[in-house]
């Protein structure tokens, strides 16, 4: 969705957010997501440049003093994105076990000076979830679920499916198999 308070852009359309969750009270304010393919640990160039040239200038997010970054990572340790990530930026990305003790998210505060006249100034902190993926041909496909990463039993791997869902194993339910995580 565009975000109108800043419609300065390089192009003929002003910035657009690949998600963002909208306050029914105030349609002016955005908690945005940012999402980047992360190609291995290493390739955060396009990542960082996110953050730095959107965020931290008020182009994005201009009332709000958080906002998102989803990385998807073809190779490596979601952990080695991090360090790398942090160093880039030159602040800290701290676990944010609260959300989940097991899950690759982050979080980073940074100084914001906006460029923009609208946006607010102020510690900004941006929320960093590293997702492993593998690319497919039908497209990104999670290399990990919840369940992987708590190492329980995925419910399609119930030792008594028949039990657990109605008679039905959650593989065939609704007459559609699940494909399994590789983990």
């Amino acid at each position: 969705m565009p975000e109108m308070a800043t419609t300065a852009s390089d192009g003929a359309h002003p910035p657009a957010y690949d998600i963002a969750f909208i306050l029914n009270a105030n349609l002016r304010i955005r908690w945005p997501l940012e999402a980047k393919v992360l190609r291995n640990e290493k390739k955060i160039t396009a990542y960082v440049a996110e953050i730095r040239d959107n965020f931290l200038t008020g182009r994005y997010a201009p009332f709000c003093l958080s906002a998102g970054m989803l990385g998807f990572l073809l190779a490596g340790r979601p952990e080695a994105a991090a360090d790398r990530i942090a160093e880039k930026l030159d602040t800290a990305l701290d676990p944010s076990p609260p959300y989940h003790p097991r899950r690759p998210h982050y979080r980073s505060s940074h100084r914001r000076d906006p460029i923009y006249h609208q946006a607010i100034a102020g510690t900004f902190t941006c929320h960093h979830l590293i997702m492993p993926m593998r690319l497919e041909t039908g497209g990104l496909v999670p290399c990990f679920t919840p369940f992987c990463i708590c190492r329980e039993r995925p419910p399609w791997r119930s030792e008594q499916p028949a039990e657990r869902h109605g008679g039905r194993s959650l593989q065939m339910q609704n007459g559609v198999k699940r494909r399994t995580s590789p983990c």
